[in-house]
């Protein structure tokens, strides 16, 4: 199967390329709408399904009766030319200003635009699309995993995709249950929120089970990139959770207001440059530490938003760990002395690519927790792919050059100095044997955080 949706995203980039489309965020966003309209094709079949039964639908029909036209399953089987004078003369429009209760993506797309530039290129993409998703709606968002993973750009100020297994990571270790308010103040593709989503719902059995439709509405994303907010939104609906709650927000010029200390756990991969003028900056993150570095002014942002023990897993730049600035160093004193700093998962430098080969680490810390009894800090030395551009997954790479890379680590525990921040420059300097990669929080026998975290046997989840 993933051969094939590898095929089939290979040629949907080929087809835009030639067509001299060549932004792979453009390619996505045109491609989205077009699985959106599939997808409300799908929900009115479902809606005719059930009137058929006699059965009550539990929602309106999604087309009405002189607008059966506008329908994906009608598009179809169009020339090339009446297809392409539809979709720009009434079916898109007809998008634009439709919304619907409890699908995120209505919200967002009113201010997109089409712009797919002839009939042939939207007869091969809308083919192509159909002919791959015809097996099954499942692999409907395999095939979204593929295309979004070719967007090889980095967002503004440095903002870049999260690997689905770093994600994967950070919400098993955050833990979000089934009573837990999830945000990602800037959700970019939306990894982070849909790896929380997805074990949410696949808790475990002492969780309560929660329907997809549950879930989402405790899923919340922030971005002030509408076409990042669309991807996420599209990401999302497709494994499920399309009632998500994705809002455009300025996070660093509007504060927390209504937000603040709203959320019981933050995930979050902010941008990792960027600096903003005193007056840019909303005056209560300016209180909690006075800087113009936007990734601290993300992470003052994060404690706003949290409630009081609530849990966040963030990926910052390492410049952030070691940094002897005044603002990295109050921040750092805040995370340790206040906020609970557990871990600090140094990343290996190829995370990051192709993008760039930035060095980066995952915090993790509760909010109003005070200091913990240690910090325990894990230096990566491979996360499972490998750590050139291509980022292969396991024996792609490797067997064609006769060895394989193995995952590991180096581990540090670093005990507190009352009131001290520098646990986490004392755990960089030591040094300890390898360790497996993966970390788990320690439990007692009722499931509760006993405040440590543990190394223990296994692996980083590859993508799927």
């Amino acid at each position: 199967m993933n051969d094939g949706l590898r095929r089939t995203t290979s040629r949907l980039f080929d087809a835009f390329w030639a067509a001299g489309i060549s932004s792979p965020l453009e390619i996505v966003e045109q491609v989205s709408h077009l699985l959106y309209l599939r997808e409300l094709d799908d929900v009115q079949g479902h809606w005719e399904r059930e009137t058929v039964r006699q059965e009550s639908p539990q929602r309106q029909p999604v087309f009405a009766q002189d607008e059966q036209h506008l329908r994906w399953s009608h598009l179809i089987r169009l020339t090339p030319q009446r297809m392409y004078t539809s979709m720009t003369d009434e079916v898109f429009p007809w998008l634009r200003r439709r919304t619907f209760a409890g699908v995120g993506y209505s919200q967002l797309v009113k201010d997109a635009r089409f712009t797919i530039p002839t009939p042939s290129l939207l007869a091969r993409v809308v083919g192509l699309l159909e002919e791959a998703l015809s097996a099954g709606d499942a692999i409907a968002g395999a095939l979204y995993e593929h295309l979004l993973a070719r967007v090889a750009t980095a967002g503004p100020y440095g903002a870049f995709r999260t690997p689905p297994h770093l994600a994967a990571l950070m919400a098993a270790m955050a833990e979000p249950g089934a009573d837990d308010e999830v945000c990602d103040p800037t959700c970019g593709m939306g990894g982070l929120l849909a790896a929380a989503a997805q074990f949410v719902h696949r808790s475990r059995r002492e969780t309560v089970q929660r329907s997809a439709a549950e879930v989402s509405g405790r899923i919340h994303g922030f971005d002030f990139d509408t076409t990042m907010l669309r991807l996420s939104s599209m990401r999302l609906a497709l494994q499920g959770y399309e009632g998500a709650d994705l809002r455009y927000r300025d996070n660093l010029a509007e504060g927390a207001g209504a937000e603040r200390e709203r959320y019981s756990v933050v995930l979050a991969h902010p941008p990792f440059a960027g600096s903003v003028d005193y007056e840019a900056v909303a005056p209560e993150l300016l209180a909690t530490v006075r800087t113009k570095k936007a990734e601290i002014l993300h992470l003052a942002m994060i404690l706003e938003l949290l409630k009081p023990k609530g849990r966040a897993a963030v990926i910052v730049p390492a410049g952030l760990l070691f940094s002897s600035t005044s603002a990295h160093i109050e921040l750092r004193r805040l995370l340790v002395d206040v906020h609970g700093l557990e871990a600090v998962v140094q990343l290996p430098g190829g995370t990051f690519k192709p993008y760039a080969g930035v060095s980066t680490a995952i915090l993790f810390f509760t909010k109003d927790a005070g200091q913990a009894d240690s910090v325990w800090f894990y230096d990566l030395t491979a996360d499972g792919f490998s750590l050139d551009d291509r980022r292969e997954p396991p024996g792609a790479g490797q067997a064609r050059a006769g060895s394989r890379q193995r995952s590991g680590c180096r581990r540090s525990h670093a005990q507190q100095p009352p009131g001290s921040h520098a646990a986490l420059a004392a755990a960089a300097q030591q040094r300890a044997p390898a360790c497996p990669v993966r970390a788990e929080l320690l439990r007692d026998q009722r499931g509760h955080r006993r405040g440590g975290l543990q190394p223990v046997t296994g692996a980083i989840p590859s993508d799927p």
